[in-house]
């Protein structure tokens, strides 16, 4: 028993050293670009103890963006730092009243940016393994985690009084926690060299102060991107 016992001791050692080189571990950096299209969703908006909320439409953005991570085999771990456009659909209006006998006009743009940084869990699958890439070069994955949105609302525009024309132009940034996760496949065409596409989805919403105004957009985007992948 005592000889079984040390040699199930030297095979499970003998295991656990040999275990590392067996983990197809890596660094990757990625680079990306596509677009954003974010649903219709609810704004709130209160000023001195008042409060409405109603839809919002969004524009359709750009979006930009790099993260860089590693893998541990199957799992992974990464920074994504990316930047959209979810500008208000109309993002300009004209308003025109007459007071007594006096003409009143106000005309205003909005310009609302995203930038979001994020930390985030991956899963990927490992297929068409073959000698130069021994990782697989089909690798679909998915990913989830928090992230933080840093967002700045610009509102500038002009109000009309009879002939008096007075110009008005007011940011507010807002940083928040919402949450970010998706699904996509890379392939990979050498070892340290891939291309990917890929879906996500993001969830938060911002707080914004202007002159007393406070607006809470909801902010739910699908984006579709593609990029590059380099592994190290």
């Amino acid at each position: 028993m005592r000889v079984k016992a040390i040699i199930a001791s030297v095979l499970f050692c003998a295991v656990f050293a040999l275990a590392p080189a067996q983990v197809s571990a890596e660094w990757f950096a990625d680079l990306f670009a596509g677009g954003s299209i974010t649903q219709t969703g609810n704004v709130d908006v209160s000023i001195m103890g008042a409060s409405a909320s109603g839809d919002q439409d969004y524009k359709t953005s750009a979006l930009v963006g790099g993260r860089a991570g590693y893998w541990w085999s199957f799992f992974g771990v990464n920074l994504d730092v990316s930047y959209f456009r979810p500008e208000f659909d109309p993002d300009s209006s004209t308003t025109t009243t007459v007071i007594g006998t006096t003409p009143v006009a106000l005309s205003e743009n909005t310009d609302f940016k995203t930038i979001a940084v994020g930390v985030n869990a991956m899963l990927r699958g490992q297929f068409l393994k073959d000698t130069v890439v021994p990782e697989g070069r089909l690798q679909p994955y998915i990913f989830a985690g928090p992230t933080a949105f840093i967002s700045t609302l610009n509102i500038k525009g002009s109000i009309s009084v009879g002939t008096t024309t007075s110009s008005f132009d007011e940011s507010s940034t807002s940083t928040k926690l919402g949450v970010t996760a998706g699904a996509g496949a890379t392939y990979m065409f050498l070892r340290n060299f891939g291309a990917f596409a890929e879906y996500r989805f993001t969830h938060f919403k911002p707080e914004f102060g202007i002159q007393g105004l406070q607006i809470e957009p909801t902010v739910n985007t699908h984006h579709l991107l593609a990029g590059v992948s380099f592994r190290f």
